[in-house]
């Protein structure tokens, strides 16, 4: 299937604003309770990478999608070249900051189950609850 890169960028597109939303799910839960402060600085600090991070993916894949492959300005044919590789540098960057977000808010989530309130382990009778026979 041959697709033209005006429709791989608005997958692209796509694809990173449900990241984002799927960032700003986690950023729901800033002020939470959390067991230690560290804990909560890191989840504070991991829910804006995963999604401040498609954002900046978003914005790269714009930049070179959009981008006119022939410039006319002997300037900008200089500066292209440094300014592509920095930005794919800095992609990658935060594509490896996303991966380790991406752990660091599952391992929290583990970890966050040894401190759980008295009340969370209590027998619920759900025979008082449902209908049965």
């Amino acid at each position: 299937m041959h697709t033209t890169i005006r429709q791989d960028s608005n997958l692209t597109g796509c694809i990173c604003l449900i990241g984002m939303v799927f960032g700003a799910i986690h950023c729901a839960g800033w002020n939470f309770l959390f067991p230690s402060h560290a804990e909560l600085i890191l989840w504070r600090i991991s829910s804006l990478v995963i999604t401040a991070v498609p954002l900046s993916i978003a914005s790269a894949d714009f930049y070179f999608t959009r981008m006119p492959d022939q410039t006319s300005n002997f300037v900008e044919q200089v500066w292209r070249g440094p300014i592509d590789f920095i930005i794919t540098c800095g992609i990658s960057v935060c594509i490896l900051m996303y991966i380790l977000a991406r752990f660091t808010l599952l391992a929290e989530a583990f970890v966050a189950l040894r401190d759980l309130s008295p009340s969370t382990l209590a027998v619920v009778r759900w025979t008082s609850f449902l209908p049965h026979i």
